[in-house]
């Protein structure tokens, strides 16, 4: 099943703000066959949100959730700063067969698995504190491919200092 194209026929060269705000440059889109769309920003937020068609034809977004998602709260993980750290989120996806489920990966090295009708966590992994800069379920979801590399977040400076990998992934029950 493809998307539904009908929904998409006459919005060709039609823009459709972003959900996350105007002021926050995406970083990840991805689209499911169900017309759902998941978006994320630098700033460690990720929106989940469905196509609708409104009267006279128009296509808008209409939000389901939104997490902020990469963060490292003062007093949390290390972070001794009153601050909190946001790390930009580089993947986003839902799960090919569990539609609740819902994926982020990001700067801080995490990929994090949500509820979205509970609208919370449902676990995590790390990979290394390395930043994840892709990921993408295999089309029976038993499998997460992600690769981890130098990001750019932090200038030229940590260029050399992380040789790109690729991993994959078993997706286990309890993430889902």
């Amino acid at each position: 099943i493809l998307c539904d194209v009908q929904m998409f026929r006459n919005i060709e060269n039609c823009y459709i703000d972003s959900p996350l705000g105007n002021n926050s440059p995406l970083s990840a889109v991805s689209i499911s066959k169900e017309n759902t769309v998941g978006i994320a920003t630098y700033d460690g937020r990720s929106n989940l949100s469905k196509f609708e068609r409104r009267g006279g034809g128009q296509t808008r977004l209409e939000n389901i959730v939104t997490f902020k998602a990469h963060k490292i709260d003062p007093g949390q993980n290390g972070n001794t700063s009153d601050l909190k750290i946001l790390y930009p989120i580089h993947a986003v996806g839902l799960h090919p067969r569990n539609r609740n489920t819902y994926f982020t990966a990001g700067g801080d090295g995490c990929v994090n698995f949500w509820d979205i009708p509970a609208r919370n966590k449902l676990s995590f992994f790390t990979c290394t504190n390395t930043p994840i800069t892709t990921a993408k379920y295999s089309p029976n979801g038993k499998l997460l491919a992600y690769a981890y590399g130098y990001d750019w977040a932090k200038g030229i400076e940590g260029s050399k200092s992380i040789k790109p990998r690729i991993h994959i992934h078993t997706t286990q029950l309890d993430e889902l």
